[in-house]
């Protein structure tokens, strides 16, 4: 048997740290085609399996990356809420 293709599919899950019932359930597929016949088809799987791996975790870094951002925005527009309330009621006092 000849093998000509690969497909490698590697997928993950992780929890949402600012939220209690909340999870990324990510993936990707890569597929490759074997050109070499010399080019082991076992080194092959491993490599395109390896980048997969790789892309996932990319993928998942940048995501959580974006969740803190998005977080610390939030966290930011409540204490100017707070702020702009206790002005509005005269109350100076600090955070």
């Amino acid at each position: 048997m000849k093998i000509t293709e690969i497909i490698v599919h590697e997928g993950r899950g992780y929890n949402n740290p600012y939220e209690s019932y909340s999870n990324f359930k990510q993936g990707v597929t890569f597929k490759a085609t074997v050109d070499d016949e010399k080019e082991s088809v076992r080194n092959c799987t491993k490599t395109l399996q390896e980048k997969a791996s790789q892309a996932i975790e990319i993928i998942k870094n940048k995501t959580l990356e974006s969740l803190k951002k998005i977080n610390s925005l939030e966290e930011a527009k409540r204490q100017i809420e707070i702020e702009l309330e206790r002005a509005k009621d005269g109350d100076d006092r600090p955070f």
